[in-house]
């Protein structure tokens, strides 16, 4: 994991209008959702719960990129 995030900072900084700070973001959250959705453990009820959630807002971030991206 060292290496990807390391990876994506130095590509981030050679490439213009690259958000290194979203992709530290998704590193971040894709991190802690991988502590609590441990894959070496029995899935739980709640898993599906955040799994629908996870999936529920990222619907909504593509929708609002769209719509502000369209202004």
């Amino acid at each position: 994991m060292t290496q990807y995030l390391l990876s994506v900072v130095v590509i981030g900084f050679l490439f213009p209008y690259v958000d290194n700070v979203a992709h530290l973001g998704g590193f971040a959250g894709g991190y802690l959702t991988s502590m609590f959705l441990n894959p070496l453990t029995r899935e739980r009820g709640d898993h599906m719960l955040a799994a629908i959630v996870c999936l529920a807002t990222s619907l909504v971030a593509v929708a609002v990129s769209l719509v502000y991206t369209t202004l």
